[in-house]
Order: structure tokens, then sequence, then C-alpha cells
């Protein structure tokens, strides 16, 4: 009968291979919906970043606003990605401009300023985003 699959045909081969491949694809597009739909709050990641902002009860997510934050001269390459494409996507994703000192360290640190301006949400993620890259290029360089 068509569409049945028999054992010892090509297709009964490969079978399990792709089983497993729609259920890891699920699995993946499941984590990037709860990953997207998902904020962390601040407040998690503290232990990456000592000088992340305390939100106020009345934070209204759709006020524009800029953040200041410092990424350390070592890790800004990781931030902007291969000619810049890191640095876009975060934009493209977010809708938030952002915009790092060119080789200007800020005062007394080994840390350029990144400034990410944007609606109070879409700067938070992008916030999330850039210490996320500079996490995973820090644990990559301790391996």
């Amino acid at each position: 009968m068509a569409g049945e699959i028999h054992h010892g045909s090509p297709a009964a081969a490969i079978f399990p291979y792709v089983v497993v491949a729609k259920y890891l694809l699920s699995l993946v597009y499941q984590l990037v919906l709860s990953a997207s739909a998902a904020k962390p709050e601040p407040s998690s990641l503290e232990f990456l970043q000592p000088n992340t902002p305390v939100r106020s009860p009345d934070y209204n997510n759709n006020v524009q606003g800029t953040l200041t934050m410092g990424v350390a001269d070592e890790y800004v390459g990781a931030v902007i990605g291969y000619a810049g494409r890191t640095i876009r996507e975060i934009e493209r994703v977010t809708g938030v401009q952002i915009s790092i000192s060119k080789g200007e360290l800020k005062a007394g640190t080994s840390e350029r300023e990144v400034v990410i301006s944007g609606t109070r949400e879409a700067v938070d993620v992008a916030e999330v985003m850039i210490v996320q890259r500079v996490s995973d290029a820090a644990n990559s360089r301790r391996r």
C-alpha cells in the first residue's frame, strides 16, 4: 500500500531520525516562544551586572527611555558581532537604537559605554540580550 513504511526500505531507515528531528524542532520552537514571552526580572541579572537598575512599581513599558550601561572592552566584540550583525539583530528584534563608544573607556574602568534607546520594555529586552552575549563570551573564554 502507498504511504506505508516497510522494514528494510530506505524510508524505514530514516524514519526514526525524522521523528526525533521533528520532536527536537518542536522543543526548540516551544523554547523560543517561551523565551520571547518571558522577560526575566532585572534582579535575576544582578549577579551578572551589579549595577542593574531597580525598577519602580509605576514603571510604564511604553514610555521612551535610555539606559547607559558599561560593557568590558574585551567583550564589546561579542556584542557588536561580525561586521555588526549581532548589534543590528538586537536592534531589529527589539526596535531599540544602540550606540557603543568607540575605543573610549569609562573613567577609571576597562568598560565602554553602551547607550540603549527605545521604549522601556524594548530597552529591558535589549539589555538582557547584551548581558547574555557578554555572559556567553565570558563563559567561552573560561573553557
